[in-house]
């Protein structure tokens, strides 16, 4: 399942950096989103990933709420808002560039972790992180620079706009 958790992120940076397609971020996120619970099923159904499911309210910031309010609020804000983002930083990025920054994340929860719960990460896991960003800068330094567009002082300003 890793294996394929892989290449689906591979090719969710691959063609969510596509501008050619013309699908906007958001659509594009729906329906990747719409893949991965039709995966997430199928696999449920077949018995490879547990699933059961429960609907009693659920204590949320102190409220007791129905469950469906968690189930929306890490459907949207969680997953939703976080790869239409994703998708359009990919495209501002590049694909190469938007996956390595995208392993940012690993290094972000291991920091609150240290933070937060007071879980001081191991040596490994700051080699880790240290090589993330390592790769970070490596392929910064190896992407040509963008020819700058300079403005045409030239043409009066009103001729311009």
């Amino acid at each position: 399942m890793g294996a394929a958790g892989r290449c689906g992120l591979a090719v969710f940076f691959l063609v969510g950096a596509d501008e050619s397609t013309g699908l906007p971020p958001l659509a594009f996120t729906s329906l990747a989103m719409l893949l991965g619970a039709a995966a997430l099923a199928l696999a449920g159904a077949l018995g490879a990933v547990p699933f059961e499911m429960a609907a009693d309210d659920v204590p949320l910031a102190g409220a007791v709420v129905p469950w469906w309010v968690p189930v929306l609020w890490l459907g949207i804000i969680a997953a939703g808002v976080a790869y239409a983002t994703g998708v359009i930083a990919a495209r501002r990025l590049q694909a190469k560039l938007a996956s390595f920054v995208g392993l940012t994340e690993v290094l972000f929860a291991v920091a609150w972790a240290w933070l937060l719960l007071g879980e001081l990460p191991a040596i490994i896991q700051l080699l880790g992180g240290l090589l993330i960003l390592a790769g970070v800068v490596c392929i910064r330094l190896d992407e040509p620079s963008r020819p700058r567009v300079q403005p045409d002082l030239t043409t009066p300003a009103a001729a311009r706009t």
